[in-house]
């Protein structure tokens, strides 16, 4: 290996970036190119299946290269994350090199729980980042963020099977990552990468001081934190590691809330697996599940939110009847029922455009995107506030977000470009100052397409000619035989064989205009741009409450649409010690039966019995009956209707099955 001193400038630079990102593949900006060197270049040649070259650092020393080209970076990132990898994001900083090298550093590492980029995120399911914290024996903290949504809650374990009601929160959440102490091994089994980090970072006084900083609050009293120590610790760590990977997320995170698995229906791993609610046995698919029967949202809010229903059953019986009634709202009246899900049909994400304005990473069609989402809300709250009590709490974060439409419309173009690399995203009329340059660059335009006909009318020389090249730029040809003709004011730039070029001082005016008012156009647009970006910001909580709000409504319309098909009925869900099912119907296997009606059975526990058993042959329908009940009380305490003619529901706690 050559001395230090020996290999070239940008290989040092490289080597000093690579020693603070060790555990991640470094993406290089080379160019248009994202390059990898070393043993990153060889990972990310098999992986990606891309060619591995080499690159000269010093005399006779090569090394292993592989590169990408920057603008398909997504793509090839997408393939990465998906098999656990973390990406650290190399750019050039600065227009100006230094010692004739320009600085760079990291923007942001890529790890798959802290994705922002609408192509790599899923649109039907949360994205979240999970922390666990083991603490005594049978406790452990667990925190989870969805930097895309701005979710962001923490809870405490306490159970004498920690490892089981481990596993059933993290199959419940389904996390693409989770963060660790280093020493500590998790149980077998748990979904998602795995990124170990220092213990020193979950270390509690630290972590406290982390959550103190970020929310700007003397006591973590508020949030709920007093007796949940360990919590506290997972949400801790989680931001200091959001602040090393995607810094930029962590002005996204204003909210916090703690939960208790207390508040929903227990559901351990094996009873999700076995009743098939999110995701299907065979494998792991939507398909033949009980979200696949009740999905019928048409947003990606609503989407997420439905799943977030199916895998979380009430046990407040108030709540629960809060959901049927404005279920009840929408399974009655049918043509609101239509109307709204036509009204949502055409939104946007707004749940993450905004986090993707408020992180600094927005492009100009996702300002064009909530522009027209914007522009239909006042259309929807119409709609739903027409005296609908069942809807009145939902309503109240429901916000028509005028302002922030005003400045859209009166801001952005009406076609802007995909992206700030051209001019054109800023509406004219806008900014005094950008419309100085457009009208300056037009004007220019045209006196130098003009110029050539000018010129040959005041000179009389009939073979004058304007041309440009990139060395001398715009220059006014004369013939060799007429060039004693030539103004005086015309200064003599090039000699040619049969010519003379020469220029003129107005001309280099009007063509320093031409070639520069499009820098200084992309300059101010982005500059404009970034400053309306931040105008929004301001208003995340308003727009994630209304996105919010929109879901809710989207999911709740959903119900209904599944009980109208589907011919359910409203249970009566109740605080007693009672289950009486009359004509229950299994609700994912009657609507795979074709030509087919399913048979329907009861399901009756009279006062006093606790346990009842099922005899029957093989293939006889005893684990469907199972399933079957087991399913209806879980869709009765989310809320939705139910497949059975009559429905007496008692709350249960926990389900378990092991069919």
């Amino acid at each position: 290996m050559p001395e230090h001193d020996e290999i070239t400038p940008i290989r040092k630079q490289y080597l000093q970036i690579k020693r603070q990102y060790p555990n991640a593949i470094l993406f290089f900006r080379l160019g248009d190119f994202y390059e990898t060197f070393d043993q990153d270049a060889e990972t990310t040649s098999r992986e990606l299946d891309i060619v591995l070259t080499s690159r000269n650092v010093a005399k006779g020393v090569r090394i292993p290269m592989a590169g990408i080209p920057h603008h398909a970076a997504e793509n090839y990132l997408s393939r990465l994350i998906e098999r656990g990898y973390h990406v650290a994001i190399c750019e050039q900083v600065g227009d100006e090199p230094v010692k004739g090298l320009f600085p760079r550093k990291v923007v942001r590492v890529v790890t798959p729980g802290t994705l922002l980029e609408p192509g790599l995120l899923p649109s039907e399911a949360n994205n979240y980042l999970v922390c666990i914290v083991p603490g005594e024996p049978d406790k452990a903290g667990i925190a989870y963020v969805d930097i895309s949504t701005g979710e962001f809650a923490a809870t405490e374990l306490a159970d004498s099977d920690l490892s089981s009601a481990l596993r059933a929160e993290m199959i419940r959440l389904r996390p693409a990552e989770t963060i660790h102490p280093e020493n500590i091994s998790l149980p077998d089994g748990l979904p998602g990468h795995f990124s170990p980090l220092p213990t020193w970072r979950f270390e509690q006084a630290y972590c406290q001081d982390v959550l103190l900083r970020h929310f700007e609050v003397a006591s973590l009293d508020g949030f709920g934190l007093r007796s949940l120590p360990l919590a506290a610790r997972a949400a801790g760590a989680i931001l200091q590691y959001l602040e090393e990977t995607q810094p930029a997320a962590l002005k996204l995170l204003n909210r916090f809330s703690t939960y208790s698995l207390a508040d929903f229906m227990a559901l351990d791993a094996a009873t999700r697996r076995n009743l098939e609610l999110t995701e299907n046995i065979r494998g792991g698919g939507i398909k033949g599940t009980l979200l696949e029967v009740l999905d019928n949202t048409v947003t990606p809010m609503g989407k997420r939110l439905i799943r977030q229903w199916v895998s979380k059953p009430l046990l407040d019986v108030d709540r629960i009847c809060r959901r049927q009634e404005a279920v009840s709202l929408f399974f009655e009246n049918g043509l609101l029922r239509a109307e709204l899900r036509a009204a949502l049909k055409p939104l946007t994400d707004l749940e993450r455009v905004i986090n993707r304005v408020a992180g600094g990473t927005a492009l100009p069609r996702d300002l064009v995107a909530m522009r027209s989402t914007l522009m239909r809300l006042p259309a929807l709250i119409q709609l739903v506030s027409d005296n609908y009590p069942s809807l009145s709490g939902l309503l109240r974060y429901f916000e028509p977000c005028s302002e922030e439409l005003n400045l859209l419309e009166s801001a952005l173009a009406d076609d802007p470009p995909a992206t700030l690399h051209n001019p054109g995203v800023i509406r004219t009329g806008f900014s005094a100052e950008l419309d100085g340059i457009v009208e300056r660059s037009r004007h220019a335009r045209e006196w130098i397409a003009n110029l050539e006909s000018v010129e040959r009318e005041r000179t009389k020389i009939k073979t004058l000619k304007v041309g440009y090249n990139k060395v001398f730029g715009y220059y006014i040809e004369i013939t060799r035989a007429n060039s004693n003709q030539a103004p005086s004011e015309y200064i003599r730039k090039q000699t040619l064989v049969n010519a003379e070029r020469y220029i003129t001082p107005e001309m280099k005016e009007y063509e320093a205009l031409v070639l520069n008012a499009e820098d200084r156009i992309r300059e101010i647009e982005g500059r404009i741009f970034t400053e309306i970006c931040e105008r929004l910001s301001a208003s995340t909580a308003r727009i994630i409450g209304s996105a919010r709000a929109l879901a809710e409504l989207d999911v709740l319309a959903s119900l209904a649409e599944a009980a109208a098909v589907n011919g359910y009925i409203r249970p009566d869900v109740v605080a007693e010690d009672v289950l009486s099912v009359r004509d229950g119907r299994h609700p994912v296997v009657e609507r795979t039966l074709s030509g087919e009606r399913f048979v329907p059975n009861d399901v009756v526990f009279e006062d006093g019995e606790r346990v009842r058993i099922i005899t029957g042959p093989n293939m006889s329908g005893k684990s469907t009956l199972i399933r079957q009940a087991a399913l209806i009380v879980l869709m009765a305490q989310i809320g939705s209707f139910v497949p059975a003619s009559s429905a007496k529901i008692g709350v249960v706690d926990r389900i378990f099955t092991r069919i």
